[in-house]
């Protein structure tokens, strides 16, 4: 029998040998059958549909349309898409929210527009979050819109949410501008990049501090333009700024104080 063993041992070892090209590709197919369901679904009749009675309900106009609640439905539900998409479906999501800042309304009475629509697209932007970085910055003091106070402090706060570089760089930017509302919705949107590394985040923690200190002496003139700036930005500045940093200050006098002793710190 032991004469056998080598015989029997070499015939086993034949056998696993050719079993194993077998299993290798059966182990591949089932691995790339996971992979491919992982892919997220892409050219979808239900997303190609709602961006086509989308765009048709952006074309229509007129007081108060009638349209617009659907309209506001749709926006909602392909931003619920987004995530579920792949990349063709997501690129069509992107141009048709885009696209809402399109649609014309005609005043009210009172000179007022129905804008419900623009600032769902801009919430739902924002949502979606980095992709969506540069169309909420066409929009941003678009000549379209630029009066829109409303809208426009939505498209900023949405900005903030996309959390890029780009986003943060035009933000920093934003805090120098002549209007309250676009100021101080900067200063809000800061407060989302609390995700950064330490230098990051001391970068823009001396931002708001420079433009809050600028802005109590300039209001100090009494200056009402001044005031305004001062009265709409202190509050969200001093949120954003607690949010970066840990810290906490009653002024921007004391925040100064903290920022000298705390800048050098690791705040990781």
């Amino acid at each position: 029998m032991a004469a056998f063993r080598p015989l029997i041992h070499t015939a086993l070892t034949a056998v696993l040998l050719a079993a194993v090209p077998a299993l290798t590709a059966s182990a591949q197919a089932t691995a790339g059958s996971s992979d491919a369901g992982d892919e997220p679904a892409d050219h979808r009749e239900e997303v190609a549909t709602r961006l086509e009675e989308l765009a048709k309900l952006i074309g229509k106009s007129g007081k108060d349309d009638p349209g617009d609640a659907r309209a506001i439905r749709l926006v909602r539900e392909l931003t619920g898409e987004y995530s579920r998409s792949g990349s063709s479906d997501q690129a069509d999501i992107l141009r048709g929210s885009g696209r809402v800042f399109l649609a014309r309304r005609r005043a009210n009475k009172d000179g007022s527009r129905n804008t419900r629509l623009f600032l769902e697209a801009a919430k739902s932007l924002g949502i979606i979050g980095a992709d969506a970085d540069r169309l909420l910055l066409t929009q941003i003091d678009s000549k379209r819109h630029r009066d829109d106070l409303a809208l426009q402090k939505e498209l900023i706060l949405a900005l903030g949410k996309t959390r890029t570089k780009r986003a943060r760089t035009s933000l920093v930017k934003l805090l120098k501008d002549y209007r309250p509302t676009f100021i101080a919705a900067a200063a809000t949107g800061l407060g989302h990049f609390t995700f950064e590394p330490s230098k990051v985040r001391k970068d823009l923690f001396e931002d708001l501090m420079k433009a809050l200190l600028q802005a109590e002496g300039n209001a100090r003139g009494q200056d009402s333009t001044a005031t305004a700036i001062y009265n709409a930005m202190r509050g969200p500045t001093n949120s954003s700024m607690r949010a970066l940093s840990g810290g906490n200050a009653g002024s921007p006098s004391a925040w100064q104080r903290w920022w000298n002793k705390n800048k050098r710190r690791d705040w990781d």
